[in-house]
């Protein structure tokens, strides 16, 4: 593993700066729609443009790849996010912004794309969940160092801008020097929305109601911080707080779901997660360390849910089936998100900062809450017939089908030859 490491240095420093980059722009930018007066409404707007773009990228940059080559892929939609970032300071208005935030998504998705499958090209297959890992923690990394940069320079300068723009470019310089051998991307068979919920609707339910919370929290978290007074120091610390305590809790969720009924553990993540934030307006004069210890907490119930709804997806799919679900699961889960920002913006618009803790509180007892009534209307996958937990990056494409891939392989090896569920059973 320390050879792969080594060997992969370059690839992964690349994608740490990058990570660090795409933190510092989001609380940013988040911060600047409330500097700049923009309404609640209309940040929320804004802000969703970015998960759009990731969106459409996502799903839009492996047909690119195929077209044109990983290579001049990468190199044009890191050009571009590089360059997007600045035009925020020449047009300071909401349509334009809008659409910077969109062509952005779309760039970076693109850029994510090529850099995974770089990773995935240097790493064999026995050491490529460990390489995944690393890959995880090196995303949470960079958006919990991110955000902290900003106490460097205030929001209202231009240097921020600047700085985005110039981790941006420095992050795809050791990417496009790392001499990987880069595998074909090749399209797979279509697998739907529906297909999705024939297969598992509380697995459907989870991954979009999970990107309804990652959307919110991203986009309007620093401005619900600004809102309930917390300075700069305050607003960029509680995002990287965020960011540490959704990894925090990533294995240890997947050790029990691993265990145990993975709709025991989502039961707990998503109804404990709302537990946590549901009082927090009565403790709104506790101070800063009240808040982020009750945000770190949240953050650690309620993310693991993306990668334990993914496992527990796979767990009623055949192994071929796997990697063709992929862009289904990332499509529900990008749906939520670009709704969370526009959720977020309507519930604070109605009852206030507090709106928002309550919106993210709902869609987490919604998901706890779906998945106890799953248990009584289908019976529980046998422990033998589970598929391995894999954490995931979050709106990852290439990440997730190698998690994927992953998954069915080790399946295939615990299983001996025992065969899965069959897809359309027990919907």
């Amino acid at each position: 593993m320390l050879a792969l490491l080594r060997s992969n240095l370059a690839l992964l420093f690349g994608i740490a700066l990058l990570m660090t980059g795409h933190g510092l722009q989001g609380t940013l930018l988040g911060l600047r729609t409330a500097i700049e007066q923009f309404s609640t409404m209309t940040s929320g707007l804004v802000l969703a443009g970015y998960f759009l773009g990731l969106l459409l990228g996502s799903l839009e940059a492996p047909r690119l790849v195929l077209r044109v080559g990983h290579v001049r892929v990468f190199a044009a939609m890191a050009a571009i996010a590089s360059t997007t970032i600045l035009f925020h300071l020449l047009l300071i208005e909401p349509v334009s912004w809008f659409l910077f935030r969109f062509v952005t998504g779309f760039c970076l998705a693109g850029v994510y794309v090529v850099a995974e499958s770089w990773l995935n090209a240097g790493s064999p297959n026995a050491l490529r969940g460990r390489l995944l890992s690393v890959y995880l923690v090196l995303q949470y990394a960079g958006l919990a160092a991110g955000p902290l940069l900003l106490n460097l320079a205030a929001p209202e300068d231009f240097r921020p801008f600047v700085l985005v723009s110039v981790l941006l470019s420095l992050a795809v310089v050791p990417m496009l020097l790392s001499a990987v051998p880069v595998p074909p991307i090749a399209a797979g068979r279509r697998f739907g929305l529906r297909d999705l919920w024939r297969v598992s609707p509380l697995g459907s339910v989870g991954i979009c109601g999970i990107g309804v919370v990652q959307g919110a929290l991203w986009s309007l978290g620093p401005i619900f911080g600004r809102l309930i007074g917390l300075d700069l120091a305050g607003v960029t610390g509680l995002m990287a707080v965020v960011a540490v305590g959704g990894l925090a809790l990533q294995w240890p969720f997947g050790r029990l779901s691993d265990q145990f009924d993975r709709r025991h553990v989502l039961i707990f993540a998503g109804l404990a997660a709302a537990a946590v934030l549901l009082p927090l307006p009565l403790l709104a004069g506790a101070g800063t360390v009240a808040v982020f210890a009750f945000f770190f907490l949240f953050a650690g119930l309620a993310l693991p849910v993306y990668s334990i709804c993914v496992a527990h997806m796979n767990d009623f799919l055949d192994t071929e089936e796997m990697v063709a679900a992929s862009g289904a699961l990332l499509l529900a889960n990008g749906i939520g998100a670009v709704a969370g920002p526009l959720l977020a913006a309507a519930t604070m618009s109605l009852f206030g900062p507090w709106g928002f803790t309550l919106l993210l509180a709902l869609v987490m007892l919604g998901v706890g809450g779906f998945a106890l009534y799953r248990l009584t209307v289908r019976p529980p996958v046998p422990r033998e017939e589970r598929t391995p937990f894999v954490a995931l990056p979050q709106l990852s494409p290439v990440a997730l089908e190698l998690a994927q891939e992953q998954t069915s392989e080790q399946g295939a090896g615990e299983e001996s030859g025992d065969s899965k569920a069959p897809a359309g059973s027990g919907a």
